[in-house]
This record gives structure tokens, C-alpha cells and sequence, in this order.
């Protein structure tokens, strides 16, 4: 893109984050449109605007966008989804279930978990849901990551744009650790952008632990009607039909350049 611009080739940005990442910035002055996923864009540099698109989705998540939040009945089952990418993975292999072994043994008795860990943690996380009494599907990746979305009540992740975006595309109650070690801390602006809608809890990872996960987990589980209203504040939170957008954008920007 710079060598676009020394050659006066226009050329646009699209942010896919809640913070403005260091290249973009380098290049967001001489873009012909900056386009971000997210209603706040931290870092931006003054004087330049914004045009607010989300950001595009993946088929299998548009494909079970419209599966309605199944809420939990008295007694039912509580579906629940982790997944933490493969950057400090352990820590979302390990902890998790050690919050979950000392909740309540009624809570304990219908939880249904799923669950991506690395390879390396599998039979440690399965010994140790076993022994906690949780039943789970433990695995190091899943296909169907967007259909398991749609089945759960609660989802536990990092709060990568992709993830939060999906989140709020599928409409799913999440608890969200941002990856502590991601460039300008843009994961935390990320998760900001449903905990301040009341859809997460955000976590920090530097308070991801067995007893402060146990104490966020808890009251969610426990009361059905929060965990529904999460889910309606989440859908829609981030705009829709990305793609169209930002090909819309690109149309434009290359009729303009035709006509030059």
C-alpha cells in the first residue's frame, strides 16, 4: 500500500479490531476510505474518518445466524463452549475445569461441555473433568465451531475480532479473556465491544484463575434469564453484511479510478 501510494494508486483500509493496528496507521492518512469492524475504534488517528462496516463472517456462521438462543430450563442441561486458540492454550485447557470442580455438585451434574484444548493437555483436561464429574467433549479442534456456537448457552474464549464478531453475529453469552500478550492490547478493545452491551463478562488474563472464573461462572449458571438476556443484547452488536460493504467501498473506489 505505500508503494501504491508513492505510485498514486488509490487504495483503502479495512480495521478488523477494536484498536487501530500500527501498520494500518501508517497507512490510514493517504487511504481513500477507512472502514472498521467494531462501533469504537481506538487509535485513530485525528482528522481521519471512519466508515463503520463490521466485519465479514465465514458461510457456517451465517448459516446458523438465525438459530434462536435455546433458553436453559429448570433442571436442563447447560451447554457450555471453550476455546482459546492456540497462544496460551493451557491456560484455557486447565483452568476452566478446575473452576468447574468446585461449583456445586447439582450445577456440576448438567453441565455438557465442550472443549478445545491442545493436544498436549487432552488426557490431562479429560482426567480432570472426569474427575470433577462434568460430563464433556474434549478435542483439539473442532469443524464445527459456528454450529457448537449456536448450541451453547455460554462460550468461553479470547477475544479475538473474528470470535466477538461471531459472537454477536450467532447472539451467544460469553465470558471473554483477552490475550494479554496481542499488540496494543486491541484484544481487550475487541471484548469491549460486548461487555459493554451487558453481553460478556471480560476477564483479564492476569485474573484468569480458578476462584475468579468460578465466582464470574457461578451466577450466570445459576440464573437462566441472565444468560438470555446476554444472549439478545449480543445479537447484532456488530453490524452485518461486511463483505457487501467493504466490496461496495472497493467498486467505488475503483470507478474512480477508471474515470481518472
Amino acid at each position: 500500500m505505500k508503494a501504491a501510494a508513492i505510485m498514486g494508486v488509490p487504495y483503502g483500509v479495512h480495521e478488523q479490531n477494536g484498536v487501530l493496528g500500527r501498520a494500518n496507521r501508517l497507512l490510514v492518512k493517504g487511504a481513500a476510505f477507512t472502514a472498521h469492524a467494531f462501533p469504537l475504534l481506538e487509535k485513530l488517528p485525528a482528522g481521519v474518518e471512519a466508515i463503520e462496516v463490521g466485519n465479514p463472517v465465514r458461510d457456517a456462521v451465517t448459516a446458523v445466524s438465525d438459530i434462536p438462543f435455546a433458553p436453559v430450563s429448570d433442571n436442563g442441561d447447560i451447554n457450555i463452549l471453550i476455546f482459546g486458540g492456540s497462544q496460551g492454550a493451557s491456560l484455557f485447557s486447565l483452568t476452566p475445569v478446575k473452576a468447574f470442580g468446585s461449583m456445586p455438585d447439582a450445577v456440576r451434574a448438567r453441565l455438557r461441555v465442550t472443549h478445545q484444548v491442545r493436544e498436549a493437555d487432552i488426557e490431562t483436561a479429560q482426567n480432570a473433568y472426569r474427575e470433577a464429574g462434568v460430563t464433556c467433549e474434549v478435542a483439539p479442534f473442532f469443524k464445527d465451531l459456528p454450529v457448537r456456537m449456536a448450541a451453547a448457552h455460554l462460550v468461553l474464549s479470547r477475544a479475538g475480532a473474528s470470535t466477538v464478531t461471531e459472537l454477536a453475529a450467532i447472539g451467544r453469552p460469553s465470558i471473554l479473556t483477552p490475550l494479554a500478550m496481542a499488540m496494543d492490547d486491541h484484544q481487550t478493545g475487541n471484548a469491549h465491544v460486548l461487555s459493554k452491551a451487558n453481553a460478556a463478562i471480560l476477564l483479564p488474563e492476569t485474573k484468569f484463575n480458578e476462584e475468579a472464573l468460578a465466582a464470574a461462572l457461578t451466577p450466570l449458571l445459576v440464573n437462566p434469564a441472565r444468560l438470555q438476556s446476554m444472549a439478545m443484547a449480543a445479537k447484532g452488536t456488530v453490524k452485518s453484511s461486511a463483505a457487501e460493504k467493504l466490496a461496495d467501498l472497493v467498486d467505488d473506489l475503483a470507478r474512480v479510478r477508471a474515470a481518472a
